[in-house]
C-alpha cells in the first residue's frame, strides 16, 4: 500500500498503525522528501465486499464444496442460495 503526502505529492512511510476497529484504522505517516517531512494521520477504512466470503455460506454446504469437482460447486453454491 502506497500513501502519498498530501502537501507535496511524495511517497510516504507509514510510522505506526492505530486500529480503531476491525475495518478502520489510523495511519501515521511520515514523508520521505527531506525537503517537506510533513507528518500526519490518514484514516484506512473497509468499504465494500466485491465478492462474498464462503464463511457466508453454511457449514454443510462448504463442506461439500470441499469434496466435490468445479462443476458439482456451482450446482452446490445454487442450492445454498435457494
Amino acid at each position: 500500500m502506497r500513501v502519498y503526502c498530501p502537501a507535496c505529492g511524495h511517497i510516504c512511510t507509514i510510522s505506526s498503525r492505530t486500529e480503531i476497529s476491525n475495518i478502520l484504522s489510523r495511519l501515521y505517516c511520515v514523508c520521505l522528501n527531506p525537503e517537506c517531512a510533513h507528518s500526519f494521520v490518514s484514516t484506512l477504512a473497509y468499504s465494500h465486499t466485491l465478492s462474498p466470503s464462503a464463511f457466508d455460506l453454511p457449514k454443510p454446504i462448504r463442506e461439500k464444496l470441499r469434496k466435490t469437482n468445479s462443476r458439482k460447486q456451482v450446482q452446490l453454491l445454487f442450492e445454498g442460495m435457494a
